[in-house]
């Protein structure tokens, strides 16, 4: 791969194909090198009584569903302790094409958090923003980029599903994955 050119788009296809990010910009021109993934929503059937049971509000849609503004309804939303958060966080996949794929993370007490991704030993991705939690969602506000995202990517909103002390486990609300991070330090 001696043309540079066809390295960075090797880099840029590796970044995509590993999931790490949906879409970025071309450093030169601002130009989109790839478009976002597209979210989709399971449809889930609604249950089916038994013929001797009549149907609910909950079996059956047709009968109307509670209001969504009942409080007393609402699942509990789990809390996580955002010292748990902190600290530098990796993971290493392998790309069939570009080889070996290292994502560094750091998530600071002061609610910053910075990283780099490197693909066959370069890095191709140096970002850095802040982040603030609610309940077990945590919101990413990238705002610097080499290169730059597009202006969609600048803010990501993932859920947390655990954190201990040697990994993270979060839904992509991008990709809607599971994905998994390990503390560097281990």
């Amino acid at each position: 791969m001696n043309n540079p050119r066809s390295f960075q788009k090797t880099c840029l296809a590796a970044l995509l194909l590993a999931g790490c990010c949906s879409a970025m910009a071309e450093p030169d021109t601002g130009n989109p090198v790839a478009q976002g993934a597209v979210e989709s929503a399971a449809m889930v059937p609604a249950a089916v009584p038994p013929d001797d049971e009549p149907a609910t509000a909950e079996t059956d849609p047709a009968i109307g569903m509670p209001a969504a503004d009942d409080a007393s309804d609402a699942a509990p939303v789990a809390a996580f302790d955002p010292g748990a958060l902190h600290g530098e966080w990796t993971v290493e996949e392998q790309h069939p094409e570009a080889g070996e794929v290292v994502t560094l993370f750091s998530i600071n007490p002061d609610s910053s958090f910075a990283g780099t991704m490197t693909v066959a030993g370069n890095v191709v991705w140096r970002y850095s923003g802040n982040w603030y939690l609610e309940g077990n969602l945590i919101t990413w506000f990238y705002t610097q980029s080499t290169p730059p995202l597009m202006l969609a990517d600048e803010t990501e909103v993932d859920e947390l599903v655990s954190v201990d002390s040697e990994k993270l486990v979060y839904r992509s609300g991008k990709r809607d994955v599971l994905e998994t991070l390990y503390r560097a330090n281990n």
